[in-house]
C-alpha cells in the first residue's frame, strides 16, 4: 500500500470571517484506491470548526477579540501508511 498523496498545498488555506458558516474540503488520493481518512494531528483548528474524517473542515468560527492565525497538521491516513501536512 502507498502513501497517501496530498492534493491541497500546505499553508495558508483561507482567511476566514467569524460568525459566517465556512466549509472547506481537504483533499489527498490514494494510489491503490483505498480509503482515507483524516485527522487533526497537532495543534487545533479555529474555535467553532471541526474535520470530518473525509477531510471537510466546517463549522461557524466563533467570534475573536483580534485576528488570529492558526497552524495546525492535518494526518490522512490510508490505514497503512500516513501522510502529513501543515496549514
Amino acid at each position: 500500500m502507498a502513501i497517501p498523496i496530498w492534493i491541497t498545498a500546505a499553508g495558508t488555506i483561507a482567511e476566514i470571517d467569524e460568525g459566517v458558516a465556512y466549509s472547506l474540503t481537504l483533499s489527498a488520493i490514494d494510489a491503490g484506491g483505498g480509503t482515507l481518512t483524516f485527522s487533526v494531528h497537532a495543534g487545533s483548528l479555529p474555535s467553532g470548526l471541526t474535520l470530518s474524517t473525509s477531510g471537510i473542515i466546517s463549522g461557524i468560527p466563533n467570534e475573536v477579540a483580534e485576528r488570529t492565525e492558526k497552524t495546525f497538521v492535518v494526518r490522512v491516513s490510508n490505514n497503512k501508511k500516513i501522510a502529513d501536512r501543515t496549514f
